[in-house]
């Protein structure tokens, strides 16, 4: 361990001493997605941020569709649940209906409240992800390979797209 040390780059982050082992990132995607366009070539040099390459977003946009539609849905359920259960509250007070009536609608209204905030988490990872269609160099380096083209299909997380040499 000592001699790897040795020959490793140091770098000081958040207060450490860490080795830096690798001088050539592989760059990778976090979705599967047909490649759209590659925006640079190999040679190129490229700043921190800078897009390498995009990917097709047309499965991103058909879940953020799907997504939305189930929010809106689970909304309008929620709000004709919730006026039910305050009906129910308003009779019961007044002695029409038993509780147990009243608390089978706050069950229902309790489910679709929880059915609502379930879809709109969805719909917020659904969102989250569409950043991963965008390939953007981490750090500043230069293209030393390009592994795709426009058109190939990336099946699988993190397959190498891009191999990046550190400046």
């Amino acid at each position: 361990m000592n001699r790897m040390l040795k020959n490793a780059a140091v770098v000081a982050a958040m207060g450490l001493t860490l080795p830096v082992w690798a001088q050539t990132l592989t760059i990778g995607a976090l979705v599967s997605a047909q490649v759209d366009t590659v925006k640079v070539k190999e040679g190129d040099s490229v700043k921190q941020g800078d897009v390498l390459l995009m990917l097709d977003q047309a499965t991103y946009e058909a879940r953020l569709a799907i997504a939305q539609s189930k929010l809106d849905y689970q909304q309008v359920v929620f709000k004709f649940d919730e006026n039910a259960y305050l009906e129910a509250q308003d009779l019961f007070e007044q002695g029409v209906t038993s509780q147990r009536e009243l608390d089978e609608e706050k069950l229902r209204y309790e489910k679709s409240l929880a059915k609502f905030s379930q879809a709109k988490a969805q719909l917020a990872l659904v969102k989250a992800k569409q950043r991963y269609y965008t390939i953007t160099a981490p750090q500043a380096g230069v293209v030393e390979r390009i592994s795709v083209l426009p058109g190939t299909t990336v099946f699988k997380e993190n397959q190498s797209l891009i191999e990046l040499k550190v400046d």
